[in-house]
């Protein structure tokens, strides 16, 4: 028999839509325009938007000149700009439907402004719209700049004091001046002449520090271990997560066990299946990703570990004493049944709804 997807509602109410039980004597269910889903008002009321209106809130329900299906509760006189929010047509505008102003106003990019001599909305050659003041020019999505002291490097969307050249590549750098002893090096980093670069980080290569394989700065007798950096010579080891980009540092004697170090004596390292490895105390299985103690529990579907005493509904555990009753994989009180696929219900009380 198939199982139907249901909702429990009280024995005197109905179901509106998908979601909300109702009483009829006291509301009333309106349903979308489209005529999915519904909304519970009370009786009298009307839909407005996604809302209830109702006739003694002295409000309307004001529509967009723009969408026809944009709707919101205004006071009188006002209209809807974007989706339910009023405005006065007395006082602002609405632009292109989305963007309010005030009266007289226009838009530059997503500013209001007023038109003068002293400013003007500038066009980028990504398409962006600035308010610029009357010497300036536009640069890319950067925005405004003088090209008295700015360069734009309009390729990139980056600008530049006047005299200075740009490090730049995949979106990563900066700019740099050859007249200040800068050089632009690789991974698009500047550094001071005589410097090198390891990373994103400058360093002088005849100091203390080294850059190592994992391209990270450490001592001259350190080694790296992911981006730490770690002694050899104390014993420490470095352990990486198989798979992964995790890297551990344990100290010596220790071994390293799912993300962690530990201490052999303290415990074992199982596999837990697709969950990679799990550290354990001594005597344990695992189950899933969990440790257990197969003396006092069992696994049930290699993840759930109940008690001996219990057996498993779904992905709870429970005790068969008639006290609960499991409906294919929901567990329910005896006597309930079951609405859907997961919604207990007592049938002398409540109703399923069956929602197809």
């Amino acid at each position: 028999m198939r199982m139907p997807t249901g909702k429990v509602c009280p024995v005197n109410e109905e179901l509106c839509g998908t979601e909300h039980c109702y009483n009829p004597a006291t509301n009333v269910c309106l349903k979308y325009s489209d005529g999915s889903g519904g909304i519970v008002c009370a009786i009298g009321d009307s839909f407005c938007g996604g809302l209830c209106l109702s006739p003694s809130s002295g409000k309307i329900c004001a529509t967009s000149k723009w969408y026809s299906d944009y709707e919101g509760i205004c006071n009188p006189g006002e209209s809807i700009c974007r989706w339910r929010q009023c405005y006065s047509p007395a006082t602002q505008d609405c632009i292109e439907g989305n963007y309010l102003c005030p009266k007289g106003q226009i838009m530059c990019g997503r500013e209001c402004y007023t038109p003068s001599e002293s400013v003007q909305c500038m066009t980028s050659t990504s398409g962006w719209g600035f308010l610029c003041s009357r010497d300036e020019q536009v640069c890319a999505s950067v925005g405004c700049y003088n090209p008295q002291n700015k360069t734009c490097f309009e390729n990139e969307h980056k600008l530049c004091n006047i005299g200075e050249e740009l490090c730049w590549e995949n979106w990563a750098g900066g700019c740099f001046s050859k007249a200040a002893g800068q050089v632009c090096l690789r991974n698009n980093v500047v550094c001071n002449i005589g410097q090198e670069v390891c990373g994103r980080k400058c360093f002088d290569p005849n100091g203390e520090r080294i850059c190592t394989k994992d391209d990270i700065l450490c001592g001259r007798e350190e080694a790296s271990c992911g981006d730490k950096c770690f002694s050899p010579s104390s014993g420490d080891q470095c352990f990486n997560q198989k798979g992964t980009r995790f890297y551990a540092i344990c100290r010596k004697g220790q071994s390293f066990c799912g993300y962690k170090c530990y201490d052999p004596q303290d415990g074992v390292c199982l596999t837990a299946g697709g969950w990679g490895e799990r550290l354990c105390p001594t005597g344990n299985e695992v189950c899933g990703y969990a440790c257990y103690n197969p003396v006092e529990s069992q696994c049930y579907n290699d993840n759930f570990v109940c008690s001996k005493e219990e057996k498993i509904c779904g992905t709870t555990c429970y005790k068969d004493n008639g006290t609960k009753v499991c409906h294919v994989s929901v567990l329910c009180v005896s006597g309930h049944e079951l609405c859907g696929e997961e919604f207990c219900y007592d049938p002398l009380q409540s109703k399923c709804e069956d929602l197809g």
